[in-house]
């Protein structure tokens, strides 16, 4: 039997080939963007800063501009990252993470430092 750490690898490595792909690994969602700055203020601003700037303090890197698609976003707001906590989807839904994913897209912004 494959171990907890193999099959969540595998599930990173899926999702990972369905970004590339252009795939989805969720149901098609409709984007908000509006919701997504709702969800991206009471989720991400605190690391990441108010407009996607950086946290204050290296809390959080600034993220734009904005390079990830839904399915990979997804799968790191579920692993986590570096210092970045893993939001479970009792957290933070699928279609939370769609929206925000659309609202950072939608803010542009100068290149991440």
């Amino acid at each position: 039997m494959a171990s907890v750490a193999t099959l969540k690898s595998l599930r990173r490595m899926a999702w990972g080939l369905a970004a590339l792909a252009g795939l989805s690994m969720s149901p098609t969602l409709a984007q908000d963007a509006a919701a997504g700055k709702a969800v991206y203020a009471r989720v991400c601003a605190e690391c990441h800063g108010k407009n996607a700037e950086g946290g204050a303090n290296g809390a959080g890197p600034p993220i734009l501009p904005f390079a990830h698609e839904a399915p990979g976003m997804i799968s790191i707001a579920r692993a986590g990252k570096g210092e970045m906590a893993a939001f479970p989807r009792k957290d933070l839904s699928d279609q939370d993470i769609i929206d925000v994913v659309a609202y950072l897209k939608a803010l542009g912004g100068p290149p991440a430092k």
